[in-house]
């Protein structure tokens, strides 16, 4: 369903028959609501029904994590600079609940390749990054509270005594949706012309305006 932004109606879409030639006269606030938007329209509605059909015959709880991950890193751009797992973890860190800043005993399993010490580069590079590459979570893994978790983020013992990270699927995904609330609240508020700001605008229109159709 459409929506209007600054007196202007837009899909949500940015090919140059949808919106792209009206994204760029929209203000630093009006892009931030526009991407919300978009953001609700092709994630976050379609991802809600997906955790929806959570049942004994259907486990959701990778192709959740999966996309979750995907959508973490999806914003991240928008916010910040620098290589895929600093940006990752730097939001985490900063939008989700504290937990992720606690000093885990995790050991990595490949240090040599980009070494992950906290539980956030943990995320992205064993979940994330495994899920994406193998459809499997390549060191630590998911436990359900019923299933014996003892807390939200967890050191698993996984190989020996060697250590790696657990997460409660469903209250990994509770945090994500208050993140990603407080990362569009917090975006809104950046000054206009702030360096925020023009990080964020550069990625808007890097992804968005390409298929601007120029205006007369």
């Amino acid at each position: 369903m459409p929506i209007e932004i600054e007196g202007q109606t837009f899909t949500g879409f940015f090919g140059a028959e949808f919106d792209a030639n009206r994204l760029r006269a929209l203000s630093h606030a009006g892009r931030v609501e526009w991407l919300r938007f978009r953001f609700n329209l092709v994630f976050l509605t379609p991802f809600t029904r997906l955790v929806g059909l959570e049942s004994g015959d259907c486990y959701i709880w990778l192709c959740v994590t999966n996309l979750l991950c995907g959508a973490i890193e999806a914003l991240t751009a928008f916010e910040f600079g620098g290589l895929p797992m600093l940006c990752f973890s730097q939001f985490v860190e900063k939008y989700f609940i504290p937990d992720w800043k606690k000093p885990l005993k995790l050991e990595d399993l490949t240090p040599g390749r980009s070494p992950a010490t906290t539980p956030a580069q943990h995320l992205y590079k064993y979940f994330r990054c495994g899920l994406e590459h193998s459809f499997a979570i390549e060191w630590g893994g998911l436990r359900h509270r019923e299933g014996g978790a003892p807390s939200y983020l967890f050191e698993r013992t996984a190989v020996g005594a060697r250590t790696s990270l657990g997460i409660v699927p469903r209250e990994l995904v509770d945090d994500f949706l208050t993140g990603v609330e407080k990362f569009f609240q917090t975006a809104a508020a950046w000054t206009p012309g702030s360096p925020e700001a023009e990080r964020f605008s550069r990625r808007f229109e890097q992804v968005f305006l390409t298929c601007e159709t120029p205006s007369p």
